[in-house]
């Protein structure tokens, strides 16, 4: 029997075995599949949503910034680090532009995206393993917060409006004076975990 008969290649694996191989993975090793060749992206891509629901994974914890790590440079800033609970390791990860360590997490889905404010208070769902972004609406299209925008069109601040009146609409209730927050504030007082 030849050589090249015996060693067919990775990328002619079977797609079942495949698949048998992805369904174990841990979340390092499935970041990485399908890097392998384009039948394991293949693969890799038409499994991907099915496992995440038929896998139950151990969680990921985000760990906090050091924002005194400075000497790494623009490298060390660009990544973010994750504590894997059912390994006890700590997984360093490249994060996309811009960088996930200026923003405020302020939540998360099972799915792994993380939703996170930046300095303006606008909301992102950033995937921190696939390094996907999607902007979220403005923050001034909540019914409670105005921007007030400079000349230049960008928001100089935020104005928060409370409303306190029984049955839960405001219409013309009794409304506690408009708040005015900076364009960086209003991610501290309206986003909770």
């Amino acid at each position: 029997m030849s050589m090249s008969k015996l060693a067919r290649g990775w990328a002619d694996l079977p797609r079942d075995l495949l698949e048998s191989v992805l369904a174990r993975l841990p979340v390092p090793d499935l970041v990485r599949f399908p890097a392998v060749c384009t039948a394991w992206q293949s693969v890799h891509a038409a499994a991907a949503a099915r496992l995440r629901q038929a896998t139950p994974s151990s969680p990921w914890l985000m760990l906090p910034f050091n924002p005194t790590a400075r000497a790494g440079g623009v490298a060390k800033l660009s990544v973010a680090r994750f504590l894997s609970l059912a390994e006890g390791r700590v997984y360093v990860i490249r994060q996309p532009a811009p960088a996930a360590r200026d923003r405020l997490c302020v939540g998360s889905s099972a799915d792994g995206w993380l939703v996170t404010a930046d300095a303006r208070s606008e909301l992102s769902l950033l995937n921190p393993i696939t390094g996907a972004q999607l902007r979220l609406p403005p923050a001034a299209t909540l019914p409670f917060v105005d921007a007030r925008r400079g000349a230049d069109g960008r928001v100089e601040s935020y104005g928060l409006r409370s409303c306190f009146a029984d049955g839960g609409g405001c219409g013309e209730e009794a409304l506690v004076p408009t708040e005015t927050l900076g364009p960086d504030r209003l991610r501290y007082e309206v986003y909770e975990k």
